[in-house]
């Protein structure tokens, strides 16, 4: 059998992710939502080289974890910082990804079917069929059903 050649050590949760983060935390700020935090501040505000923070800007815009341009600066990957995605909030936290949604619409059915339980058993029942059918169906389906049910 042949061995695997050494991995290189991660660069993701030692590097990108608090780039990640502070980009998010600039994004979320209600009172700083003039423009997104660029490569200087974000070397400034972590403390690390710019060159290091351009190279963890590039790799999450290449991932889809944020939008930028990019900009002719002497320096390979500096991006012009435009926002954070959809897929990057997910990443942070700050926005749910499916399964939560699925996770959040079966915890609400079961409260529901325990609360009709006590008035009416046959509809605690057919809550618990319907909780049944979302897990059955799958996580996707049921976070379009939570999302909808969630909505204002």
């Amino acid at each position: 059998m042949e061995e695997r050649p050494e991995r290189l050590a991660d660069v993701y949760f030692s590097r990108d992710y608090a780039v990640l983060l502070e980009i998010a935390r600039a994004e979320l700020d209600a009172e700083a939502q003039a423009v997104a935090p660029q490569p200087e501040q974000l070397a400034e505000g972590l403390s690390r080289p710019l060159v290091d923070i351009c190279a963890s800007v590039g790799r999450l815009e290449r991932a889809g974890y944020i939008d930028g341009q990019p900009m002719m600066r002497g320096i390979k990957d500096y991006y012009l910082i435009s926002g954070i995605t959809t897929r990057g909030l997910r990443e942070v936290g700050a926005y749910p990804n499916p399964a939560d949604l699925a996770d959040r619409l079966q915890r609400v059915l079961a409260v529901e079917a325990a609360d009709a339980d006590r008035t009416d058993p046959a509809k605690g029942r057919r809550i618990r069929q319907l909780a049944q059918g979302l897990t059955e169906i799958g996580t996707t389906v049921a976070a379009k059903v939570a999302a909808e049910m969630l909505k204002p």
